[in-house]
């Protein structure tokens, strides 16, 4: 931690070997690429090697590992699946490497300092020194998820920044039951009967508890695992649970949606006093910024985060794409999904409030009625993605169609087909004369041959009708004429 962020520290003298370090460190990447991953070519500022040698580690520890131990390894982050290199001497640090849940965890030795988000807790965590198929966690991962790297503070500093495992922890046990409680949830929606049985025979003895609330003594100190441990534990058991994002897709059944659409009906159906003191701007406003600001915010925010996941999942795979083709990737159009939410909020309040005349819906009728403006309408509908493409692609297209088409394709040879066909021939002038005295220009005119071909589909094959027709015409239905 450097200067309040997660970097390194830039310095370029007095430097030491980075193998003359003794804990577990994340290092740079940039940098280990630089110099073709050969650990004899990296350093450390002499600051941050004291610093590692005697306040981050006991003394005389350095002594129980030889220099040559030292390994720069590349490892995937627990939590966000990200490549990243992690230099340590020997296999692991001795003094902060933990088991959670029988499996290895390491974690940058300056994250453990003074911050408790990863501690002994038995029987989930337990100290250990061994490192075998260990899981790495990264240090911007490992602040996300409830821990506090260190920073070193210089003197005169009044108020240590550093965690001190009270006040910088006061939502960990809200936020961990929260967590617990959407994993639960996970394991309800499954289909794993008996996993469901053992998880529920596992909680009933918490029932036992549910009506001694008035009773608890807040005296009794209770010791409960950090939300960094029940986060790990759910990284460790492939449950994806993220704190800003509480809902997880992979749960949600198409009941759910339903049930959003009707919140969000409802949403929208409480919010029309408000908007009613606001009408004459949204059917007559003086800018596209004070349209959308009377929107309601459910509809604004509902159709933002759709979009934007939308766009930016879209992005990620052309930006690996044009990475793979070494171009340089493009920034995302937020300016664009802006106008998309806005043209969908407003469909959406113009069938919420018919009698209200929403400005948007009643300019794109306005241009319905006016051929000269469709090129505008055309450009609307465009930005919103409701046609493909563009005007001009559509002329090309129509052009290609043209060159293309060919009539007999859709000629039907069944045997049930009447063919009528039709041959004309076509004088085509024009409507106008060119400029100058009419009586001096002949019209222009051009010819062509008119060719069609009218098809009837019959209830029978031709020859059984005329079959039919000559037995029924030999027949004396109503007997002989006198």
């Amino acid at each position: 931690m450097y200067e309040g962020k997660i970097q390194r520290c830039n310095s370029v003298t007095n430097l030491r070997r980075l193998w003359q370090m003794i804990g577990m460190w994340q290092i740079d990447d940039e940098e280990v690429r630089m110099k073709n991953f050969a650990i004899e070519h990296l350093g450390v500022c002499y600051s941050h090697f004291m610093f590692d040698q005697n306040q981050l580690h006991t003394s005389n520890l350095k002594q129980t590992k030889k220099y040559t131990e030292s390994i720069i390894r590349r490892r995937r982050c627990l939590f966000c699946n990200k490549n990243k290199f992690f230099f340590s001497r020997g296999a692991n640090c001795e003094e902060h490497s933990y088991t959670v849940i029988g499996k290895n965890i390491q974690i940058p030795c300056i994250g453990q300092k003074k911050c408790g988000a990863l501690q002994k807790y038995y029987p989930l965590v337990i100290s250990t020194q061994q490192s075998e198929y260990a899981r790495y966690i990264c240090m911007d991962c490992y602040e996300k998820k409830g821990g506090h790297i260190y920073q070193r503070v210089g003197k005169g500093v009044q108020k240590d920044p550093n965690c001190n495992n009270k006040s910088h922890h006061q939502n960990d046990t809200k936020e961990a039951l929260e967590a617990i409680g959407n994993w639960i949830l996970s394991v309800a929606v499954s289909e794993k009967l008996i996993w469901q049985e053992k998880i529920l025979a596992a909680l009933v003895s918490v029932l036992n508890i549910v009506g001694q609330e008035k009773t608890i003594v807040q005296n009794n100190k209770i010791e409960v695992p950090s939300l960094f441990t029940v986060l790990v534990i759910f990284a460790l058991v492939k449950f994806n649970y993220n704190s800003s994002n509480k809902l997880d897709s992979k749960n949600l059944t198409p009941k759910h949606f339903f049930e959003f659409g009707e919140a969000l009906a409802n949403s929208i159906i409480l919010a029309k006093n408000e908007l009613k003191t606001h009408k004459k701007i949204l059917e007559s406003p003086t800018s596209i910024e004070e349209y959308r600001a009377i929107f309601p915010l459910c509809l604004v925010q509902f159709y933002d985060g759709l979009l934007k996941t939308l766009y930016e999942t879209k992005k990620k795979v052309i930006d690996r794409q044009r990475k793979y083709r070494k171009q340089q990737s493009k920034p995302l159009n937020y300016e664009k999904i802006t106008k998309q939410t806005t043209f969908f909020v407003s469909i959406i309040l113009n069938i919420a409030f018919k009698g209200w005349k929403i400005w948007l819906p009643q300019t794109m009728a306005s241009l319905c009625r006016k051929p000269k403006l469709l090129s505008y309408l055309q450009g609307i509908l465009e930005i919103v993605n409701i046609t493909s493409h563009t005007q001009r692609h559509e002329r090309n297209l129509e052009k290609i169609r043209a060159l293309l088409v060919n009539p007999s394709d859709r000629i039907c040879h069944e045997k049930n087909i009447w063919n009528l066909g039709v041959i004309d021939n076509i004088d085509f002038k024009e409507a106008t004369f060119s400029y100058g005295n009419i009586f001096d220009v002949t019209r222009g005119n051009s010819h062509a041959t008119l060719r069609m071909l009218f098809q009837f589909q019959l209830s029978d094959e031709l020859p059984n009708i005329i079959e039919t027709g000559e037995i029924i015409q030999n027949q004396k239905i109503f007997g002989s004429r006198s």
